[in-house]
């Protein structure tokens, strides 16, 4: 039961599915191509005169929204049928007098149709898009009145065309007159100043649109016209005057040998005010002018203005500023340059012209560039056009050791002669002053020349020649050696300033025995300043060791017996001996002493002293059988006589044996 429960649903629901699919392609197969009518560009439509379910070209028409209306072809599948449009008219409100121009159809195929025409489909929406042309306007024409000054005018008159080909309307022209206080009317004109009248009452007029008609008028006064030259004060002409004119008579012309006024320099422009073709009132017309200075019949304030510009050059200011000369006219004289002489002037030049060279007339904007030569002779000409001078510096018989020739060439005459150059304002020479040069040195070049310098001596280098200054002498003396050290030494001629001679000799200072040489007075001077006299000055030097004694120790030497209680000799002292000296001898012979003899000195005696120091005598006692001193010595000599005839005798008798053999 179960299972046959589920087959019927199961069948239900296929059933359901099916139905689904058939009603879903029933809905797709409805959807059928269209075509819309919808009008566009001009349109004048006011409302459609067809309805749903009404045909156009056996189609239904399926909806109206707004003024578009929709058809149904009756299927999808339309590709490349046709339909025929239908004309506006039939189908809208308000376009009778409104002719279609074109339709723009947004099918298939060419997308411009006319009404009636056939158009090709495309599958789904097709558009017709209706242009027109749009309805006429007919046009109205009016014709105005103006009483132009006065009163009275006529209504105006309009006229509305029936058809749109109508261009114009003839209107009668009104008979009313208008009237103006101490005027005549003379009739109608287009033109408001006109002096003549072109209509009358009761005329006919022409209109293509709005015209208006002013009325003419010709006063009852009578008037004056004066030409006068203005600012010319005469100089054009003299004032013409024209008297009893009637208004509305045409103004009288200005007279003259030509058309128009003529004034010197200037150019005529016109009246003011503006000369009028009829007369209306007294009126002074004055002639009105503008610069002409180039005469060229163009009033200078239209001409395009030129520049002309004087420049020095290579001067570059130092001879002018520049001189500009703005809006210049055309064909008028070139400004001359302008300065104190009749050309510009530049030191160390001389002008030689414009470039370019300056024109008689203005023709363009031009710069005139001064050119200049060298003149550095001043004689206005060009230094390049006159011989050349040379001028040499030499340093004589110095010989090249003051400076090399200077040699200055191309000189020209009356130049400044060109100075000799070195680091000082004048040559120098080592031991030499310079006093000037051989010739002297013109101011101005005239010749070609050479300079030479002239020297003398100046050994003190003072700047002063040394033949014209006082000679000073120096001499030199050994002072209290008198003459033991040296003979004087005397330097004469000398020059203030020079170098002090040095003292001449074997060594380099002055010496003289058991002495030191201490300087000199007065000491010596560098230089030479006055005649002098240099004496030597010495100190004590007795042990000659180049020390001033005065300056050295000093030292004692004493001789003593070296006895006690007993005085052999009184002790003999040396003081204010110099280490070196010869040691002092003792005074006298040897010492003596009874029963003694004397053996020397403790310690022995040196030959230099070195030291203070005492020598003591040293003693020997002699034996008893001496009975004296004076016994001792004469027993010694005997024995020395006896001992020495024995040694001759030994020596005669030795020399007589060796004969004999």
């Amino acid at each position: 039961m179960k299972k046959t429960m589920f087959h019927r649903l199961l069948s239900l629901a296929l059933a359901v599915l099916l139905v689904a699919g058939l009603l879903a392609t029933g809905v797709l197969a409805a959807s059928n191509s269209t075509v819309v009518l919808h009008p566009s560009v001009g349109s004048t439509v006011t409302g459609v005169k067809v309805k749903v379910g009404d045909k156009i070209d056996g189609h239904p028409i399926t909806s109206i929204s707004g003024y578009d209306i929709t058809v149904d072809l009756g299927t999808y599948n339309v590709n490349n049928g046709t339909f025929r449009l239908p004309y506006a008219k039939d189908i809208w409100e308000g376009v009778d007098n409104n002719k279609v121009d074109y339709i723009s159809w947004a099918g298939s195929g060419s997308n411009k149709r006319s009404e009636g025409g056939s158009a090709l489909l495309a599958n789904g929406k097709n558009t017709a898009y209706y242009y027109f042309k749009g309805v006429p306007v007919l046009p109205t024409f009016t014709l105005n009145y103006d009483a132009n000054g006065g009163t009275g005018a006529p209504a105006s008159q309009t006229y509305k065309a029936t058809s749109e080909y109508e261009r114009s309307h003839t209107f009668t022209i009104s008979s009313q007159i208008p009237t103006r206080e101490g005027y005549t009317f003379l009739g109608w004109s287009t033109d408001r100043n006109a002096t003549t009248a072109s209509y009358q009452p009761n005329g006919s007029i022409v209109v293509t649109g709005t015209t208006t008609l002013y009325a003419v008028w010709e006063s009852n006064e009578r008037y004056t016209v004066i030409y006068n030259d203005g600012k010319a004060n005469g100089e054009s002409f003299a004032e013409q005057k024209h008297e009893n004119l009637k208004a509305g008579t045409a103004t009288p012309a200005w007279q003259g040998e030509t058309d128009k006024p003529v004034w010197e320099d200037h150019v005529f422009v016109g009246w003011e005010p503006e000369v009028a073709e009829t007369v209306t009132e007294s009126v002074k017309y004055v002639a009105q002018w503008k610069d002409d200075k180039n005469h060229n019949g163009i009033d200078d304030d239209l001409e395009d203005k030129l520049t002309v510009v004087y420049n020095d050059g290579e001067a570059e200011g130092a001879s002018f500023a520049d001189q500009k000369h703005e809006n210049l006219l055309p064909g008028t004289a070139t400004p001359a340059w302008e300065g104190e002489t009749d050309k510009p002037v530049w030191e160390d030049h001389v002008f030689v012209g414009w470039e370019p060279e300056v024109a008689e007339k203005v023709t363009e904007s031009v710069k005139y560039v001064a050119q200049w030569k060298d003149d550095k002779n001043h004689n206005g000409i060009d230094d390049d056009l006159e011989d050349k001078l040379t001028v040499v510096y030499n340093d004589g018989e110095a010989e090249g050791a003051s400076f090399a020739d200077q040699k200055h060439e191309n000189l020209l005459p009356g130049t400044a002669t060109p100075a000799w150059e070195g680091e000082t304002d004048k040559p120098v020479w080592e031991d030499h002053v310079f006093v000037g040069w051989e010739p002297e040195v013109a101011e101005k070049v005239t010749e070609s020349v050479k300079y030479v310098a002239q020297w003398k001596d100046d050994k003190n280098h003072n700047g002063i020649p040394d033949d014209e200054e006082d000679k000073l002498t120096v001499v030199y003396n050994d002072g209290e050696a008198e003459g033991d050290s040296f003979a004087d030494q005397k330097h004469e001629n000398l020059l203030p300033g020079t170098a002090t001679p040095a003292w001449e000799g074997e060594t380099d200072k002055p010496a003289w025995k058991d002495h030191l040489f201490n300087g000199w007075a007065p000491e010596v001077s560098e230089t030479v300043k006055e005649s002098v006299t240099y004496v030597a000055q010495w100190k004590n030097d007795r042990n000659n060791n180049g020390i001033d004694d005065d300056q050295e120790e000093k030292y004692t030497v004493t001789y003593s017996d070296g006895v006690d209680g007993e005085e052999i000799f009184m002790d003999q002292v040396y003081e204010g001996l110099l280490e070196g000296e010869a040691t002092p001898k003792f005074d006298g012979k040897n010492p003596t002493r009874k029963g003694y003899t004397f053996v020397g000195w403790k310690p022995e005696a040196a030959e230099k002293v070195t030291a203070t120091v005492t020598y003591v005598a040293q003693w020997k006692k002699l034996d008893a059988v001496q009975t004296g001193d004076s016994m001792n010595l004469t027993v010694w000599f005997c024995l020395l006589g006896v001992a020495g005839m024995g040694f001759v005798s030994a020596v005669v008798l030795a020399k007589k044996k060796q004969d004999d053999k």
